[in-house]
């Protein structure tokens, strides 16, 4: 469909002297009568003006109507695993006429400051609508880029995947972290397995603000898949955006990380924690430089580790003790010259029940 026409200014539909174009057998026509002044161009645009005016005021509309309409219909389709007609409605939205429009995902919670009461994890505090506008290209972008990591999770699983499924979600991880994993697959190695969880958590979750976490489940069961998944299709349901990205924050992004890959037969994971923050890092197992570490308040949110030699004989002696001190180093939110991250935690270690106390 053709709808570069609906954003064509009003006074470019008839310019004067224009004739309409009629179909149909020739009509008999009276004489003209004498004509009358001929206006001139700036009259007749002024005419147009108030169709103008409320063609811009309509614009955010229309341009929202057609995005929400194909959003829906690519979600459709993911479902059905027809991913290559998913992605063709995908692309046409990043091609469209309004692909450099403004477009805030999250704007059904815009207009409310403290803030919704949507699922039982409530989100607190929304960023400024501002933070979480992008273009309606980029929006089609991302979802092309959820559409292609959802066809590699289904033709790996050999099934149609909900990629918002937690149990799903680690069945994958644990299925291309294997060192030998089935056939027609091939091992993948630390920076690979990094770069797929990098990817899956910025297709899949937004940063919006503080987040209430329900109370009724602890920090144990909230690392466990089935309990988090529960969490993230409560009913009423988790807050999600137009994308169907899941809100979260540093809790959420590291109950994920926790979730995915502890029991994971090739890594462990360490937790760093204060009152007021909390991360993981993820271990080739035996190891404390090979790995990935997981930090809301980095960007990205995912990064390996890149360990000093200093670094890890600061460490201590087992190798529990110098993956802890690894995980302490990525606590912080800025990165230092020699590697490290400022910001102290309070408590590191593999027990998520200890290090992220508050949730108790």
């Amino acid at each position: 469909m053709d709808i570069s026409k609906w954003f064509a200014p009003a006074s470019q539909l008839v310019k004067p002297g224009g004739a309409a174009q009629v179909s149909g057998p020739v009509q008999a026509t009276p004489a003209p009568a004498a004509p009358a002044a001929s206006p001139n161009e700036s009259m007749f645009e002024d005419s147009f003006e108030p169709l103008n005016k409320m063609e811009k005021e309509m614009k955010p509309s229309a341009v929202a109507l057609a995005t929400h309409s194909v959003l829906k219909a690519v979600d459709a389709l993911m479902a059905q695993g027809r991913y290559a007609e998913a992605r063709a409605f995908a692309e046409g939205l990043k091609n469209s006429p309004f692909a450099g429009e403004p477009f805030n995902a999250w704007q059904k919670f815009e207009n409310t400051s403290a803030h919704t009461e949507q699922g039982s994890n409530k989100v607190t505090k929304f960023k400024h609508p501002a933070d979480l506008t992008e273009t309606v290209g980029a929006l089609a972008q991302r979802k092309l880029d959820q559409i292609n990591q959802t066809e590699r999770m289904s033709n790996v699983l050999g099934r149609t995947v909900d990629p918002t499924n937690i149990n799903e979600v680690k069945a994958y991880f644990d299925t291309i972290s294997a060192k030998n994993p089935p056939a027609p697959l091939k091992p993948m190695t630390t920076a690979q397995v990094q770069q797929e969880f990098g990817a899956y958590t910025k297709n899949f979750y937004s940063a919006t603000g503080g987040l209430d976490w329900d109370p009724k489940d602890k920090a144990a069961a909230r690392v466990t898949p089935g309990t988090l998944n529960e969490m993230f299709h409560g009913d009423p349901p988790h807050p999600r955006d137009l994308t169907g990205r899941a809100a979260t924050d540093c809790e959420g992004l590291t109950y994920l990380t926790a979730a995915v890959f502890q029991n994971n037969p090739r890594f462990d994971v360490s937790f760093a924690g204060a009152a007021d923050h909390i991360s993981a890092t993820v271990f080739e197992k035996g190891t404390a430089d090979q790995g990935f570490s997981v930090n809301l308040q980095h960007e990205p949110w995912v990064n390996p580790l890149q360990v000093s030699k200093e670094e890890l004989a600061a460490g201590g002696k087992t190798i529990e003790d110098k993956q802890n001190h690894v995980s302490a180093g990525r606590f912080g939110n800025k990165r230092k010259s020699n590697g490290t991250y400022s910001g102290n935690p309070e408590v590191t270690g593999r027990d998520i029940t200890k290090v992220n106390y508050k949730a108790q």
